[in-house]
């Protein structure tokens, strides 16, 4: 055979490989971008779920305690103080000559700051108790943080005489605003 008979070599030009590298950057862009909106997305869901598990858990605990009260002392926009049944053996004591069930102790539920003293604002949800006729709250223990909104409602009426309505808004991770979840619940006072 002779050389110059010979297929001529095709080899790839730096205008192919240019635009083939092109058309690679342009796909792993897009996939770069469905896999950072996929992942936002993802930790959007993480923080709501979050949320709402935190401001679900803080109304059912709210809700348990109060159920069990005598009564609801001072209800408030951001806290509730209610009085708890005097308790012997774990059972609720009863004034044999009254019928009524003998009072034990306060409760307050508040939003406050960090260092949980009454009268402050901030974005904690602080639980606190007293004996009866003392003034100061003693007991205290933080139940939740980052709240942005604490709220009871108890306005005994005929229909309803013994209703207490609770709402917290819990901000995700520290970021108040798209991603506050708000739960809602109800109980009736059992004792009173």
């Amino acid at each position: 055979m002779h050389p110059h008979c010979r297929p001529p070599r095709r080899g790839v030009t730096i205008a192919e490989a240019l635009v083939a590298m092109f058309v690679l950057a342009l796909l792993s862009i897009g996939v770069c971008g469905l896999y950072v909106e996929s992942l936002k997305m993802y930790n959007e869901g993480v923080h709501r779920t979050s949320a709402q598990q935190r401001a679900s858990f803080a109304v059912q605990l709210m809700l348990s305690e109060i159920q069990e009260a005598t009564n609801v002392d001072y209800p408030g926009p951001w806290v509730i103080v209610f009085t708890m049944p005097e308790k012997q053996d774990g059972l609720v004591v009863v004034d044999p000559e009254t019928y009524t069930v003998v009072p034990g102790y306060q409760v307050a539920y508040y939003l406050s700051d960090s260092s949980g003293y009454y009268y402050r604002e901030g974005p904690y949800i602080w639980r606190a108790q007293r004996p009866l006729g003392t003034e100061e709250w003693q007991e205290k223990r933080l139940v939740i943080e980052e709240v942005g909104g604490l709220t009871f409602t108890y306005a005994p009426t005929i229909e309803m005489p013994e209703l207490v309505r609770a709402s917290v808004t819990v901000n995700a991770e520290g970021e108040p605003g798209y991603f506050n979840r708000t739960e809602v619940g109800e109980v009736w006072l059992r004792n009173h």
